[in-house]
């Protein structure tokens, strides 16, 4: 690193030495606030931000999971559309 009047030396790589059984990454659980902030609070079909539901992409009747790959906001009127049904692309 330079700046106009010191040069500093930074090392490529730094290692971590210790390790905290702490530390290791969470992944929040899947729950109707979590979705909804992960969303922007808007259906993931239409974009409304009016009476918000969770849907099961996959629907779980059909083997979908409850887990953050398949479950979005949706709207009322879009969850209800969609129903028990699979999404056709």
């Amino acid at each position: 690193m330079r700046s106009p009047s010191l040069v500093l030396q930074v090392p490529e790589h730094i290692r971590l030495t210790v390790s905290n059984p702490e530390r290791l990454w969470k992944v929040s659980p899947v729950n109707c606030r979590e979705v909804l902030k992960w969303d922007g609070h808007a259906c993931q079909y239409c974009g409304s931000t009016k009476k918000l539901t969770l849907d099961h992409v996959i629907p779980k009747s059909k083997g979908g999971l409850h887990s953050w790959d398949n479950v979005v906001t949706a709207c009322e009127p879009c969850n209800l559309k969609k129903g028990d049904k699979l999404l056709l692309v």
